[in-house]
């Protein structure tokens, strides 16, 4: 059977495991991408992460510089590794800070925002 890896030309990894709340949060997801040849690009929402967890905006195919592409691209199992062990673990710091922030900010049901009951 020929290695079904080498037909695929997208990866996504989401930021939480399954059955988390937020799991299936399309936004909430990095995609290891196929760019041509033996290259991938480790990208999330228009962006395209470095190896040191650097990222910045990808730009249309004929503006992108061999500078852009030397630092974004990757053969597969780099851009894997870059997405699981630098991408991900950064984003879900950040959303996890969102996320703890925007539930503290709520009001508890039935107290009004000083905490007294309604």
């Amino acid at each position: 059977m020929t290695d079904l890896l080498d037909f695929a030309s997208e990866f996504r990894f989401r930021l939480y495991p399954e059955g988390h709340e937020f799991w299936d949060i399309a936004d909430m997801a990095v995609t290891v991408a196929w760019r041509g040849g033996d290259r991938w690009a480790v990208c999330e929402r228009g962006f395209c992460w470095d190896a040191t967890g650097y990222s910045e905006y990808e730009s249309i195919p004929s503006d992108r510089e061999d500078e852009f592409k030397a630092r974004y691209r990757f053969d597969r199992d780099e851009a894997v590794r870059i997405a699981r062990e630098v991408v991900v673990p950064r984003l879900r710091a950040v959303w996890d800070e969102r996320l703890t922030r925007k539930a503290a900010a709520r009001p508890v049901s039935g107290l009004s925002e000083e905490g007294n009951p309604t």
